[in-house]
Order: structure tokens, then C-alpha cells, then sequence
């Protein structure tokens, strides 16, 4: 079975490492709430290399595009037994480069996307804080009738 990195056909492929990391905080927590020890773990997105080997008359292109999707921080899939997608090229290492064949060591990491979600509030849960107006800073003034408290102004006809 073929290789891919998004179109570009890889002719031998192995994976190197396959990495799923989480980093846990190593301060004492507060209590043992299910919620206050997930809070502090931190899950890595996966990351993996592999190395492969491009022959035939194309290589030089397809070693070219390779490199390309890399400086260009192309968002790229990998397929090989097991697909993998939204990666990012880390790292391409020319390991051998023969008359016949570029042997390459090639590192990803996946993208990890945020979603955002809005929580309900229920209404009796907000409250505000209205402050009556005070009269300080108005030394030497007169009170207008047609002014009322919260400086709106009615016009009477």
C-alpha cells in the first residue's frame, strides 16, 4: 500500500514515533473534584514522524512539493494504513539522496481547532448594580423641574 501526503505519492513509508502527550500539573491540588484535577491536564495534540523514500523520474518534484507544503504551513493529511488530517509538516530531514531514490525523514504535528460554546444564564442569576446619582459637583446649581432624576430631560407643552 501506498503512502500519501495530501497528492504526493510516498514509495516506501515506516513510521518512526507515534505521540500522544498530556502535561499534568505537578502542584499539590486543592480537592479531589473531578473538575479541579481536569483542569489542570493539559493534552497535547498527537505528533508523529516517518521515514520514506520517493524513486522514479518525478522524485526531485514531488521532494519539491513536499517542501513546499512545509514553507508554505500548508494544512496537509497523511494516508497510509491510517489517515490523518488537519497536520502540519514540522520538520523534513534528506536523510539519503541517491541518483535513484530521496530517502526523508518527515515530522507532523496535528492542529488542535477551539470551539466555543455559549452557556446559559438564567435571568435571576444577573444582577445589577444601580447606583442612585449623587448631587456631588453640583455646588451652585438650581434644580430644573423639567429635569428628572438620570439627567433625561421631558419638555412639557
Amino acid at each position: 500500500m501506498n503512502a500519501f501526503i495530501n497528492e504526493v505519492k510516498l514509495d516506501t513509508c515506516n513510521y518512526g514515533s507515534l505521540s500522544l502527550n498530556s502535561n499534568v500539573t505537578e502542584h499539590p491540588l486543592e480537592n479531589k473534584q473531578f473538575s479541579d484535577i481536569v483542569s489542570h491536564i493539559d493534552n497535547k495534540p498527537l505528533d508523529f514522524s516517518i521515514t520514506c523514500s520517493l524513486s522514479g523520474d518525478d522524485r526531485e518534484s514531488r521532494y519539491q512539493a513536499l517542501l513546499d507544503m512545509r514553507l508554505g504551513k500548508e494544512i496537509v493529511y497523511f494516508n497510509y494504513f491510517r489517515a490523518f488530517d488537519d497536520l502540519l509538516i514540522t520538520n523534513i530531514t534528506n536523510v539519503i539522496d541517491t541518483t535513484n531514490v530521496i530517502e526523508l525523514q518527515i515530522s507532523f504535528k496535528q492542529i488542535q481547532y477551539a470551539t466555543v460554546e455559549q452557556a446559559p444564564i438564567a435571568l435571576d442569576s444577573v444582577r445589577l448594580d444601580l447606583k442612585a446619582q449623587s448631587d456631588a459637583g453640583k455646588q451652585g446649581t438650581t434644580e430644573n423641574p423639567d429635569i428628572q432624576q438620570g439627567g433625561i430631560t421631558f419638555e412639557s407643552n
